[in-house]
């Protein structure tokens, strides 16, 4: 089975493969040929292996893959108190879990925008946070 799966991951299109209706029948192709059940975990196999590579024109997680992936990436986190107006510096912020805030790969933009509002050390940042000047 191992091997119809690469050949599928590798892009065959057709596979070919020996069908029995009993891997008991005497015969050499029999007891290594496909029988229903195999078929049906062989599509089974393929029907996941579809959805954890997801789209070739869109990478994303597949949902439940959610909430680990949430505390498992970071924020970017206010390291002190800043007040309604503030011009974010690089020395306010800082990088921690969870990542349900802007990503840490915003980093460079998010520097030089304004805090509208008074924020509190630890807080994690949202885009809704910041005006752009």
């Amino acid at each position: 089975m191992s091997s119809l799966i690469t050949a599928y991951l590798l892009g065959a299109i057709v596979i070919e493969k020996h069908f029995t209706d009993d891997k008991t029948l005497k015969g050499n192709d029999h007891y290594h040929a496909m029988d229903v059940d195999d078929l049906i975990n062989f599509k089974k196999n393929l029907k996941e292996i579809k959805t954890l590579l997801g789209s070739s024109t869109e990478k994303k997680p597949i949902t439940s893959e959610k909430i680990a992936r949430d505390n498992a990436r970071r924020s970017i986190v206010l390291r002190h108190n800043v007040k309604a107006g503030h011009r974010l510096l690089a020395k306010d912020i800082t990088f921690k879990r969870p990542g349900t805030g802007v990503s840490p790969l915003d980093c460079d933009k998010v520097l030089g925008y304004t805090v509208v509002n008074n924020l509190n050390a630890d807080h994690i940042l949202q885009w809704n946070d910041l005006k752009k000047n």
